[in-house]
């Protein structure tokens, strides 16, 4: 009985261990990739009086365009 005992936890142990090892060996295949510094650019303006949604959208959207 013991001898089953020591059999059945030594399958659990070495069935534990190998699924971590394939788990390391898939992170260690990964491509890393060239992580920049973040980039933020600021658009400030002066509302005017035509200044709406409308026309804050269409200043938006012209500026992604470039």
């Amino acid at each position: 009985m013991k001898n089953l005992l020591f059999l059945l936890l030594s399958l659990f142990i070495l069935a534990g261990c190998s699924s971590e090892s394939a788990d390391a060996a898939e992170a260690e295949t990964a491509t890393e990739e060239q992580q920049s510094p973040p980039f933020s650019e600021y658009l400030t303006c002066t509302p005017g009086p035509d200044f709406n949604d409308a026309n804050a959208r269409k200043m938006v959207d012209a500026w992604n365009d470039l």
